[in-house]
């Protein structure tokens, strides 16, 4: 009798092992997988068709390679000067920039001041493609500053301040908020608030959202209202690769929605100005002490009761002065009571304060006009009138107004072609009374 793989000679042995192996089997682990196995549809194999040549070789088999980029993608600029840097090195300003860098604040206006640039510059790149059709550029191939860091898209406060940097940083540069601090002028003033502020708008690109798209998304306002198809026209985006005037077609919009943030921002900064003059004085714990203007020209005039000749100029003049600088009073030698001192300082210092309210058409703290009137004191009505430091002044330009002004090099410092240690000292004062300080 055969022997098969698996048997013995005793059928009795085998049949009682197989009885034992199907009773193992049953409810098993392995019968639960062939019992799934077995339930799944038959799974047609698919026909494949082959061309072959008098060789065996298949025709018409596409043939193709995977697309590898080989290109290493490009970093942001601090990282790669960062990776450039010494092993040392690295390890020195770890401490240092790794926290700086990691506040959302700090790198939101740092790549916002960076887009502020590039936005100016998308703008040139915009204008080029509507003017030439035949000489395009694109994004990458236009002037650019790199990235700085890497944004994070996950975070709201780096992506707000990245935006408000941008505005401002424009807005301010064109003399927005400047102007929006001053008086005087105050149409033309409105006019550049409202300018820097469409431009600083103007220079975000036409398919990134902006904040009309924002209120449209939120439902702030009625879309059947007028207010609302206005939103809705101002922040439908365009697309990348729009054409060239249909992008500058976006950013036309973009300045009508600046221009009003402009008139915002100069609306509210005069509505506070307002109620800082509604509101008692002591409530301004920060308001610096106002500066009596006869006890600030006593201490650089000096008293003297007889008259006398200050500069070889008024002796040549015969200009004589007399008690705290008075001139023209009395003739040299003549000598005055302090009474009658006090009495023509008074008056000169009325004089001198009615000159500036006549010139200065801004308006002027008590600290600053009496810096000014201290100055007119000293120089005389008919020198500011004509001077570039009164030009300056009129037009709100305050920061070279104190230097035409109060320089010790340019300032109203010299007598007779000579710069005199005494005006320069003099004009140093008036300048810290003119910045708010008490001199």
């Amino acid at each position: 009798m055969p022997n098969y793989q698996g048997q013995t000679d005793n059928p009795v042995a085998d049949y009682t092992s197989k009885l034992g192996e199907i009773d193992s089997y049953m409810y098993s682990v392995q019968h639960a997988k062939d019992m799934h196995l077995a339930s799944l549809p038959a799974q047609a194999e698919p026909t494949i068709s082959l061309n072959v040549n008098e060789f065996g070789i298949p025709e018409d088999m596409p043939m193709s390679t995977p697309e590898i980029n080989l290109e290493e993608e490009e970093r942001p600029l601090f990282e790669r000067l960062f990776n450039a840097a010494p092993e040392p090195v690295q390890k020195a300003i770890t401490p240092f920039v790794l926290p700086f860098f990691n506040n959302p604040v700090v790198s939101g206006m740092t790549m916002g001041g960076a887009d502020a640039v590039n936005g100016i510059l998308s703008v040139g790149r915009d204008i080029n493609n509507a003017l030439h059709p035949d000489n395009q550029f694109t994004e990458e191939e236009w002037l650019r500053i790199p990235e700085l860091l890497e944004s994070n898209p996950d975070s709201t406060t780096e992506g707000v301040v990245r935006g408000l940097t941008q505005f401002m940083s424009i807005f301010t540069g064109l003399g927005g908020l400047k102007t929006a601090t001053q008086l005087g002028g105050k149409g033309k003033q409105l006019f550049q608030q409202m300018l820097a502020g469409g431009l600083a708008d103007a220079s975000f690109n036409p398919d990134e959202a902006n904040i009309s798209t924002l209120i449209d998304q939120l439902d702030l306002v009625d879309d059947d209202s007028k207010l609302g198809a206005l939103t809705e026209w101002l922040g439908a985006p365009v697309d990348d690769d729009a054409p060239a005037l249909e992008r500058l077609e976006k950013r036309v919009k973009n300045v009508f929605e600046g221009a009003t943030i402009g008139f915002a921002v100069g609306g509210f900064i005069e509505a506070m100005k307002f109620i800082k003059k509604s509101m008692p004085a002591a409530i301004f714990v920060n308001k610096p002490e106002e500066q009596d203007t006869a006890s600030f020209i006593k201490s650089f005039e000096g008293y003297k009761d007889i008259g006398y000749y200050a500069t070889k100029g008024e002796a040549s003049q015969d200009l004589v002065t007399v008690g705290y600088g008075s001139t023209g009073r009395v003739k040299k030698g003549e000598k005055i009571t302090e009474e009658q001192a006090e009495q023509y300082l008074q008056e000169d210092i009325a004089v001198a304060e009615k000159a500036v309210d006549s010139l200065v058409t801004v308006d002027l703290t008590p600290n600053q006009k009496s810096a000014v009137v201290s100055l007119v004191f000293n120089i005389g009505q008919g020198n500011f009138k004509n001077s570039k430091a009164l030009q300056a002044l009129n037009k709100g330009d305050m920061d070279t107004f104190v230097k035409e002004a109060f320089d010790s090099k340019i300032g109203f410092v010299k007598a007779n072609g000579k710069i005199l240690k005494g005006l320069v000292k003099r004009r140093k004062a008036e300048k810290t009374l003119f910045q708010g300080g008490i001199a």
